[in-house]
Parts: C-alpha cells; structure tokens; sequence
C-alpha cells in the first residue's frame, strides 16, 4: 500500500462518529500514522459527500477494511461483504474483456 494512502485515511477518520473511531484498536491507528508519507497533505473537504472527495483506492480499500472490522454492525457487514464480491466479479469481468 502507498504511503499517502494512510495519510487519506487518517484525514478520513477525523470526521466520523468519535464513538466508531474509538472502536477501532490503538494499534491500528499508530499504523497508519507510522507509514504515512509525512510530505503528503490530504484534505477532506466535510462540505462534499464522501462519494465526492478525491480518496485514492487504496485509502478507500483500507478505510473499507477498517470499517468493515471493527465499527460495521452485521447488517453494514452483510451489504460490504455483497458489494466487494460484485466488485470483485466485475474486476473479473474486465480482467477477460
């Protein structure tokens, strides 16, 4: 993974819920801020939907990750678990075409 993409994450997770960013371990956290690129600024523009911000695939992949682990609820973690597996065969699909 690309170190600016922990750097988007980082940014990320200054705007969710305080209640779901406490549920993710310490340890992750200090991950992320140990590979980061400490050249690289990333700004989340709160004013913008998540689906508009300009977050790299990776840093999506991994904030999907985290999500998934330690915030989502077993109904969120049913429809990640769907959408990863459409995206995956879709992936699949281009990968032959």
């Amino acid at each position: 993974m690309g170190k600016k993409a922990y750097n988007e994450v980082l940014e990320i997770l200054k705007y969710i819920p305080v209640k779901h960013y406490l549920k993710i371990p310490r340890e992750k956290i200090s991950e992320l801020m140990l590979e980061k690129d400490e050249e690289y600024e990333f700004h989340y523009d709160n004013s913008k939907k998540f689906s508009e911000q300009n977050i790299s695939k990776e840093a999506l992949e991994i904030f999907t990750k985290l999500y998934y682990e330690y915030i989502a609820d077993d109904i969120e973690k049913k429809g990640i678990a769907e959408m990863l597996d459409i995206n995956e065969k879709l992936s699949e699909i281009e990968e032959r075409n």
